[in-house]
């Protein structure tokens, strides 16, 4: 059972308490809730308990490189997070969208019409997707 922790959401801690009792969900995609891709990356690795420079190798990078992903210093791009996926065995989607989300975030964080500006952008994505599945 898990103990709670307060770095936690309410959310994940009362999903993780569910599917700790019945035992059918991976719990790897409850390390993707919520946090940056960094500590996303960390987390993952220590769950496998792996070394940086296990990691690092089976990525195809330098260890302090993956440290400073891990840490916030540098950013992975999209291909990285796809390879990171597969290395830890998790889905690719989710870790995408924590990438994705971190990226947008870090843009528009510090502006005070960042909610705003989100909604539009969602507006304009569900109308391009619309017309794309028109056209095909």
């Amino acid at each position: 059972m898990l103990q709670y922790n307060y770095q936690h959401t309410v959310f994940e801690w009362f999903i993780q308490i569910n599917l700790d009792s019945i035992g059918q969900v991976n719990q790897r995609q409850m390390v993707l809730k919520n946090k940056k891709i960094g500590e996303i990356l960390r987390e993952l690795r220590e769950k496998d308990s792996l070394l940086l420079r296990q990691v690092a190798s089976d990525m195809g990078m330098d260890q302090a490189l993956l440290s400073k992903m891990e840490r916030g210093e540098r950013h992975p791009s999209r291909e990285q997070i796809i390879k990171f996926a597969n290395v830890f065995k998790v889905d690719s989607k989710s870790l995408l969208i924590a990438y994705l989300s971190d990226k947008v975030t870090g843009e528009l964080e510090n502006d005070d019409v960042a909610l705003e500006v989100l909604k539009e952008a969602k507006k304009k994505i569900i109308r391009k997707k619309n017309i794309e599945t028109t056209i095909n």
